[in-house]
């Protein structure tokens, strides 16, 4: 796709997002050149500040020689802003699903990027008890270790246009995939195993 096409930033806007802070290309973990975090932050934080903090997380599969990298798509780079104008810290980072075969690389960085906020949480003015978690499309297959855990420090989920079963893959593509694989990465089973849900969550389909 033409590089407009992931340029092309929210058409919601509220006042101050022109003016908000943001450290880019933090290392969180992975030794990958592309395994790097941005994190926004409203214009004016008072020292000490711990503001509840919104993690978004990619889709995918996102081919390994994309450029820009989803940080650097206006879509995310318009929820930052949106987010930290709005009072809170937000985090976008590039997590490593670059097909089927990659779901634990990418499961391990998101849970390495977490592991990074939280230990990183009073430079980055957030409180790291107080996460959202929000994925998109693809990134939807990752919500499945918060629904079976359920931590305490994530105090929302937002699933936009997300996929929760991974069972509904092409059966040529779960050819090589394990079955408990398969459900391990299927949000929809892990809601069902965990019989009531501690966490609030906000699906929303396309379609």
């Amino acid at each position: 796709m033409a590089d407009d096409f992931w340029n092309k930033r929210l058409v919601y806007h509220v006042l101050g997002m022109e003016q908000v802070t943001v450290q880019r290309d933090l290392a969180y973990g992975p030794a990958d050149e592309t395994a790097r975090m941005d994190v926004y932050a409203p214009a004016a934080v008072r020292p000490g500040a711990r503001l509840p903090a919104v993690v978004f997380i990619h889709g995918g599969p996102v081919p390994t020689d994309l450029r820009p990298v989803p940080t650097d798509w206006g879509v995310y780079t318009s929820y930052g802003a949106l987010a930290a104008a709005s009072g809170l810290v937000d985090v976008t980072f590039n997590h490593r699903y670059h097909s089927l075969a990659h779901r634990e690389q990418a499961a391990g960085d998101i849970q390495a990027a977490l592991a990074y906020l939280r230990d990183h949480a009073a430079e980055l003015h957030l409180d790291a008890d107080r996460l959202a978690l929000w994925v998109f499309s693809g990134g939807g297959l990752h919500l499945s270790f918060a629904l079976r855990e359920q931590p305490a420090f994530v105090r929302c989920l937002v699933a936009y246009y997300a996929r929760m079963d991974l069972r509904q893959a092409d059966p040529e593509r779960l050819r090589e995939v394990p079955p408990a694989t398969v459900e391990a990465f299927s949000p929809g089973v892990a809601l069902r195993a965990a019989g009531t849900l501690s966490i609030p969550m906000l699906i929303a389909r396309a379609g």
